[in-house]
């Protein structure tokens, strides 16, 4: 049986975070769910992820900082942010508007971009991600 795929979920607003915890959970992922950006960074500094999925609208460190960061740490990680936010304006692989796209339509994109996952499962890369795919809608 082949491991679950990580995903670090970070989202300030706890009912949120909860629901999207369940809905990946019970499609078969193992999910960490934080609410800050700073635990987000301490977590992925000493964890293997696979996928990050955050929410733009976080306080005080935004999405698209938090996204930043994290791929100054490891660029091969894919990083979605949720949120009404121009893709283009940030280090993310992709954005997602929560509003116009279902919940079967979300586990989907993070599927695919969970596969997309490039260089080694340890380490740490330097440097800009090397595929940037848009899933906005």
């Amino acid at each position: 049986m082949r491991p679950k795929k990580v995903i670090l979920l970070v989202d300030g607003d706890q009912a949120r975070l909860e629901v999207t915890r369940f809905l990946l959970r019970t499609h078969g992922y193992n999910v960490k769910g934080l609410q800050d950006g700073r635990e987000a960074i301490a977590f992925f500094r000493e964890h293997v992820v696979d996928l990050v999925l955050a929410a733009v609208d976080m306080k005080p460190m935004k999405g698209t900082a938090l996204a930043g960061q994290l791929k100054e740490i490891q660029a091969c990680v894919p990083v979605i942010l949720f949120g009404n936010l121009n893709w283009a304006e940030t280090a993310a692989d992709a954005v997602v508007d929560p509003a116009a796209c279902s919940p079967a339509e979300l586990v989907q994109r993070i599927k695919l971009m969970a596969k997309r996952k490039t260089g080694p499962r340890k380490g740490i890369w330097k440097g800009k991600s090397a595929h940037i795919s848009t899933v906005s809608t």
